[in-house]
């Protein structure tokens, strides 16, 4: 199957694979938009990862909180999907829950299901726990994490998509299906949002 969008405005274009730390993270269905995220690089981050390897400090739970930069009257997806785009794998722990009967109670632990306490306060949570104790416990690989919407996190399936740039690359098949989209705050923004800026969250153990 093939899925052609319009052009996107040019305030989105504009901000999509720049290589900098976004304002704005953009997420589309259909033949839309996905983004890659990188934690712990030797700009960003590394040092908070040595700190907690030098410090052994037992991670107890790791989160990344997505803030939506809402648009009235759009509709926000169900879900966010994070995976990694070495396997394609969603980061779902071994131990999470799977519901054959729902998908939004499907994985409850992992998370990235929409939160919203009123209309301008909506966000979602996605716990990546595993992921922090493999970087940290087992020297895993700090890999690119991709991040997209989907319908029903319980299909998991990839298939090659083409690019802007001409060229292809394998994407998780459920993000084409639904036509919604999102906003999310990015990282680095503007003094009036900065409460709402893209944040790992870690809560750790101390050791003697």
């Amino acid at each position: 199957n093939t899925f052609i969008n319009e052009a996107f405005p040019s305030e989105v274009s504009d901000n999509l694979d720049t290589g900098e730390n976004a304002s704005r993270i953009y997420l589309k269905g259909g033949a839309g938009t996905y983004a890659e995220i990188k934690l712990f690089d030797e700009t960003d981050g590394k040092e908070a990862l040595d700190q907690i390897k030098a410090n052994n400090w037992i991670i107890n739970e790791a989160n990344l909180v997505f803030y939506v930069d809402k648009t009235p009257g759009v509709i926000e997806p169900p879900r966010l999907y994070l995976f990694d785009t070495e396997t394609n794998f969603p980061l779902i722990g071994s131990n999470d829950e799977f519901d054959a009967s729902s998908s939004l109670r499907s994985y409850p632990f992992y998370g990235g299901v929409i939160e919203q306490s009123d209309a301008s306060n909506i966000k979602y949570t996605v716990k990546i726990t595993d992921y922090l104790n493999d970087l940290v416990v087992r020297n895993a690989e700090n890999v690119t994490l991709g991040l997209t919407i989907t319908p029903d996190i319980r299909q998991i399936a990839v298939s090659n998509a083409m690019l802007a740039n001409d060229t292809e690359k394998e994407l998780p098949v459920y993000a084409t299906v639904s036509p919604l989209g999102t906003v999310l705050f990015g990282s680095d923004l503007e003094a009036a949002n900065t409460n709402k800026k893209l944040k790992l969250e870690i809560f750790y153990t101390e050791t003697d």
